[in-house]
């Protein structure tokens, strides 16, 4: 009995086709010709239309055939599938198309399972005598293998006690593991199988062309090996030719041992011990130690109270210790904001878990203030940020009248607040500590808490823009746990800029401005040259205005520009560090006039320094035109 009989129970000769045999016709056409079915092979389904082929339709040649309608008239090509017209064209007599002519064939009755007989006839528009093809037999074939039931489990050596396979089975069968797939319901020349060995299902790890039956998979020890030591779920799939494949067989446990059990293993490391919430925040480096009979291939988990924190598998030279990170969402979890013992522990997997002592870690992770929502990150939202006053009342802004002066800083007491609680505030990129705050019995929160950064430290920060000014709270002066309000930014330019020496330009001779003879369009050459106040990696930016007239000069935008360039070494600080200065724009707008230069340096973002404005003749006129030569 067929699989199409098993499932439908209607006997395969009734329901292969009913179209017409024979068709009473003598000089039948060649047949179309299937161009997407499957290579025959012997003994195998004819012209086989893969299933995933299917939605695709069948496509089929028609070949040349001989019309018999006089000049003028049209002949009809209509393909049938079962007697079931599905694709019709009309070709002009005579013929003047190229032969084969491709046909692609769609229809419900390709998505049933049996043989197809395809044809085609032609019909002449005036000539009543009809052509008809030879009959082209296709089968759609839409059944698993197992007729959609589950494969039975693949089928262990009988001498193979308890299902369990050991160097010592292996050295007695040749170093094999034969295993056997059983019959199943409805086998077809070409079809394939693939067995699943091991705790992972998504890839075969052998396969083939079902050659005989049952089929004997021989796993070797080199295979067996690979697939790592431990239990095993076996399970296999069939699929036939056209691509239906059965469902995963059941499945068959077997525990594979093959190298001595992992010993010694010694309790993790977690030399930060005790934990802060500092470290705590940015992960916890837990390290497994080397143990005995450690193989390629061991799982190794760690695990922080109970909780997953992540694994590895040893390659074949492992880099002891082993590294490991907890996170904030690992340590925290279930004890935030609490002090308490934590059980560190790891297990090695291989045929079976072996677990490691347990290391008990001591963890603060207490904090000062309202809750934070944003955990792991330190900024407190609900912590209010703090406000700067300048010494003329301007707020988080310090100008040149400011200088000398502290700054004013004040901020809202959070809640809860304990007495002797302790707040630091912190000003500048660097986070510079410029004032302490200890909470008294008679403050309360919602107190305004005045605080002042003195000139001395902002000067040390410099002017700049966007200053962070910040705050962080403790349980007292010697506890590490904290967190922090967010930034207010401040923008200074109280701090006085140091004197520098003007830029020079290199001019020929002891020119006092740019001439023809300097070759203007060429560039120039400007050069800033003060050894005792330039550093290595200090900021350069050199300024340019170009000036129209000797006298009533007037600035000439478009000649505006700016030059920044690093120092790059001490030479340049010892011998001047040079810039270009382009022809265009900076000089080809003028004719005679003026231009001035001075320069400002910068280090770590801040403006240190700033050169008087130097002013350079420039000569753009000779004779009775402009210099000769310039473009």
């Amino acid at each position: 009995m067929t699989k199409f009989e098993e499932t439908t129970g209607v006997p395969t000769v009734k329901a292969k086709t009913r179209a017409p045999q024979p068709r009473r016709f003598r000089n039948l056409f060649n047949p179309p010709v299937p161009t997407n079915t499957e290579q025959n092979i012997e003994g195998g389904q004819i012209n086989l239309l893969r299933t995933p082929k299917i939605p695709e339709g069948l496509k089929v040649d028609i070949p040349a055939f001989t019309t018999v309608g006089p000049p003028s008239t049209i002949d009809t090509v209509t393909v049938y599938i079962n007697e079931r017209p599905v694709h019709s064209f009309e070709l002009p007599v005579p013929h003047v198309v190229s032969f084969p002519i491709p046909v692609t064939l769609q229809d419900p009755v390709l998505e049933s399972h049996g043989e197809k007989i395809v044809y085609f006839d032609v019909v002449n528009s005036i000539n009543p005598n009809d052509g008809v093809s030879q009959n082209l037999t296709v089968t759609v074939d839409r059944l698993d293998p197992n007729l959609g039931a589950f494969p039975a489990a693949i089928i262990l050596p009988a001498d193979l006690p308890d299902a369990t396979v050991t160097p010592e089975y292996l050295e007695a069968h040749d170093n094999q593991l034969v295993l056997q797939i059983p019959d199943y319901l409805d086998p077809q020349v070409g079809d394939y199988w693939a067995i699943l060995f091991g705790d992972e299902q998504s890839q075969p790890n052998k396969g083939g062309l079902v050659s005989e039956r049952p089929i004997n998979v021989v796993l070797t020890t080199d295979e067996l090996l690979l697939a790592g030591p431990g239990t095993k779920q076996v399970t296999y799939i069939l699929e036939d030719r056209a691509g239906n494949p059965s469902k995963l067989a059941h499945r068959q446990q077997v525990f594979v041992i093959l190298e001595p059990t992992p010993i010694d293993l010694l309790p993790p490391r977690v030399d930060a011990a005790p934990i802060d919430i500092v470290e705590a925040r940015e992960g916890v480096l837990i390290e497994v130690d080397e143990y005995t009979n450690a193989l390629a291939g061991d799982e190794v988990r760690v695990y922080w109270n109970d909780i997953y924190v992540d694994r590895v598998f040893l390659p074949p030279t492992p880099n002891w210790p082993l590294p490991f990170t907890a996170s904030w969402a690992t340590i925290s979890n279930g004890v935030e904001g609490t002090a308490h013992t934590a059980k560190v522990r790891y297990e090695v997997i291989r045929s079976k878990t072996y677990p490691s002592p347990v290391l008990d870690v001591e963890v603060d992770l207490e904090l000062i203030g309202p809750p934070n929502p944003g955990e792991p990150d330190p900024v407190n939202p609900e912590l209010d940020v703090p406000l700067l006053t300048s010494s003329t009342g301007e707020l988080n802004l310090l100008r040149p009248e400011d200088a000398g002066q502290p700054a004013d800083v004040s901020f809202t007491l959070y809640d809860p607040a304990q007495t002797g609680e302790v707040i630091r505030l912190y000003y500048g990129p660097e986070n510079l500590l410029v004032a302490t705050y200890t909470v008294l019995s008679t403050d309360t929160p919602g107190d305004s808490i005045p605080l002042q950064i003195s000139w001395d430290d902002i000067v040390t920060v410099g002017n700049g823009t966007d200053i962070p000014l910040f705050y962080k709270t403790f349980a007292n002066a010697t506890t590490t746990n904290f967190q922090s309000s967010g930034s207010q930014l401040v923008d200074v330019s109280a701090i006085p800029l140091a004197a520098v020496n003007e830029p020079e330009l290199n001019l020929l001779g002891n020119q006092v401005g740019i001439s023809c003879s300097d070759f203007p369009w060429r560039g120039v050459n400007a050069r800033i040259l003060d050894a005792q106040h330039l550093q290595v990696g200090d900021t350069i930016t050199l300024h340019w205005l170009g000036l129209e007239g000797f006298t009533n000069s007037v600035p000439v935008e478009a000649t505006r520009s700016s030059f920044t360039r690093e120092v790059l070494n001490q030479n340049e600080v010892d011998t001047g560090v040079n810039l270009i200065i382009p022809w265009i724009p900076c000089m080809e707008p003028l004719r005679s006039g003026f231009v001035e230069l001075y320069w400002i340096q910068e280090r770590g973002g801040q403006a240190i320094g700033r050169s008087p404005v130097k002013s350079y003749y420039y000569f753009g006129e000779q004779g009775t035109g402009l210099c000769p030569g310039r473009p």
